[in-house]
């Protein structure tokens, strides 16, 4: 399956100031397949180590971290040439041989001919101090769920939605939209899991087979929980967290609260496991900003704030929607979907969300581009065209740009863009 990630590896590896890299993301997004399929594709040959299956790995890292005497034992190992530029070293669950981590600077500053990438699971959990120490030295990048253009790109063999897509070309974007409107259905309930995406078009759209899938996922996530070293009650209470995020998106006011988690609860009971759960990338944050100024991270309420899931499939599976269309989604299942096409396509575009001190309504993402800053609206009912949170946003803090992400056709009216909410995340690449 095609990832956009691929070509960021292909950049990584053709820059003159290539560096070893780090591939983060949550459990189960394809970090494994993606560093094999480029290993693969991209080289004469790849060097796998697995940590977690290879233990007698974890003892080349032993003793002092010699990066040529690591690489020649890689390569006695694993029964591998390994050649400068042609062979791709893939170094996998990282966080199982902490020392492999620190070894990467070392990789970076004796041979950096050598070509290397590492990834894991809870790296900043189990490896926080290496991580640190690690941070400026090496190149990293994260890898979220397939968004909802890779997701066109499996399922539609012509080719030609994604290719609409990517190139902009609204006359055919506008041909397509009901047959794109359609294939985001079907991906509101799938979501962008590989494993969860494959079964589902090897399955013939089986939407049973597909549900199965999903739950494996989220058994493997809840083990994460039982199996956490040392604080139980954290693990408890991560758990809890998970569990109430996708119901806590249905409501009205979807800002998270603790006392929705366990009633009478608190931030303290909470935060602990809050980090956690954002520190693996099982859940990430929103927070709200009240005067939407760059730069934005500095107005942004640090204890107000909401959650979601890094996938759209996981949250409609914890929800039981067995079949979302869009009569009955809710306006949480779409900010969710929004929200996590952002921060893909995004990669690192501040946002946040805003509301004002009366009941103004709100605006659902608040992002800060080029110095600018870029209110996105979400508007579900074609048939009220006006946003009352909206009008007060554009009266008070007179935005350049204002975006509503709908169901229909581009629009350009009075200063406002309406786009097609499936475009969103292309938009910002």
């Amino acid at each position: 399956m095609w990832r956009i990630a691929m070509q960021k590896l292909e950049n990584w590896k053709n820059s003159g100031h290539r560096r070893p890299l780090l591939l983060r993301g949550a459990r189960s997004v394809g970090k494994t397949w993606l560093m094999r399929e480029f290993g693969r594709t991209g080289y004469t040959n790849a060097v796998y180590i697995h940590f977690n299956q290879n233990s007698g790995a974890q003892h080349i890292f032993d003793g002092t971290l010699d990066a040529k005497r690591i690489i020649k034992e890689l390569s006695s190992f694993t029964k591998t040439e390994i050649s400068p530029e042609t062979t791709l070293i893939i170094l996998d669950d990282i966080q199982w041989c902490p020392k492999a981590l620190i070894a990467l600077n070392e990789f970076r500053k004796s041979t950096p001919e050598y070509h290397i990438i590492a990834a894991g699971n809870f790296l900043e959990v189990i490896c926080r101090k290496e991580c640190v120490e690690a941070e400026d030295k090496i190149d990293t990048m994260t890898l979220y769920p397939m968004t909802f253009l890779e997701f066109l790109t499996a399922t539609d063999d012509s080719g030609q939605y994604a290719k609409a897509l990517q190139s902009r070309d609204w006359d055919k974007i506008s041909v397509f939209h009901d047959s794109i409107m359609a294939l985001l259905g079907e991906y509101l309930f799938v979501g962008g899991m590989p494993a969860a995406v494959k079964k589902f078009l090897e399955t013939g759209k089986d939407r049973a087979y597909t549900q199965r899938e999903h739950e494996m996922i989220l058994a493997a996530n809840y083990a994460d929980f039982s199996q956490r070293p040392g604080d139980k009650a954290l693990s408890r209470r991560a758990g809890e967290i998970w569990n109430s995020v996708p119901k806590q998106l249905q409501e009205q006011n979807r800002r998270f609260l603790y006392s929705r988690v366990r009633p009478g609860s608190r931030g303290r009971d909470f935060d602990s496991a809050l980090e956690w759960l954002k520190d693996t990338r099982m859940m990430y944050a929103l927070h709200r900003v009240r005067i939407p100024q760059p730069p934005l991270a500095d107005n942004a309420e640090p204890h107000i704030f909401k959650l979601y899931l890094p996938d759209i499939g996981l949250m409609c599976a914890m929800c039981g929607i067995r079949d979302p269309n869009f009569g009955n989604v809710s306006g949480g299942t779409m900010e969710q979907f929004v929200f996590q096409e952002l921060l893909a396509h995004g990669d690192g575009i501040p946002m946040f969300y805003w509301n004002g001190d009366k009941n103004y309504g709100e605006i659902e993402f608040v992002l800060e581009t080029k110095g600018q800053i870029v209110p996105v609206k979400i508007r579900l009912n074609e048939g009220r065209r006006h946003s009352p949170g909206m009008k007060f946003y554009k009266g008070t803090f007179k935005p350049k740009e204002t975006i509503y992400a709908t169901l229909g056709h581009l629009r350009h009216k009075q200063g406002d863009t309406e786009l097609p909410i499936y475009m969103l995340g292309t938009r910002w690449e």
